[in-house]
């Protein structure tokens, strides 16, 4: 019986040691759910022509500029003054609820072409962090952006170019928002 008491009691004791310490811990510098993450929901979402789902990982102020291109938004420096703007533009937005739906769909159906029988890769972020809350962690409008490049699943020829484009997000609390795209084919499609 000792025997088998000693092994339990060395366990025990290496347990001790062994785990998570008791030091406090420093904040994350971005939230735990990179930029790339949220363009792959949205590339999930797309595929499930999920409207609802696709809006809401799209920015209010990326949605306004498309309806509304020569609009001036102001620059946000706080999740505060980010949130203000955003039931601002919904209030507009909201006028304008068929033709929002429209152009979610739109982006859909262009990223899901972009996806479809075709390898893509996307880049690691590479973030502008200019806002931080009280605990030094990322908080408020900052921003981030992934470079994706995708790849058709056939042989290609030498030299061959892939085709590239840029997407930009803000961060909104613990979340990434697409706010942009370069080389948007939809550009100016929705304009009001």
């Amino acid at each position: 019986m000792k025997w088998l008491l000693l092994p339990t009691v060395l366990l025990l004791l290496a347990s001790c040691t062994i785990g998570s310490s008791t030091t406090q811990r420093s904040a994350l510098p971005r939230p735990a759910i990179e930029p790339d993450g949220a363009l792959w929901d949205a590339i999930t979402v797309a595929r499930q022509h999920d409207t609802e789902s696709f809006r809401f990982l799209l920015s209010p102020q990326m949605i306004y500029r498309a309806l509304y291109p020569e609009a001036k938004l102001s620059e946000v420096t706080s999740q505060k003054e980010f949130d203000a703007q955003r039931k601002q533009l919904e209030v507009e937005l909201e006028a304008q609820a068929v033709v929002v739906d429209q152009l979610a769909q739109r982006y859909m159906g262009e990223l899901s072409k972009l996806v479809t029988d075709r390898f893509i890769e996307v880049s690691k972020p590479t973030y502008t962090i200019k806002y931080k809350d009280d605990f030094d962690r990322a908080a408020g409008p900052n921003r981030a952006r992934v470079t994706v490049t995708i790849y058709p699943k056939k042989a290609v020829p030498e030299g061959y170019t892939p085709e590239t484009f840029e997407v930009r997000f803000v961060q909104d609390g613990r979340r990434w928002l697409i706010d942009g795209l370069t080389n948007d084919k939809l550009k100016g499609a929705f304009v009001r």
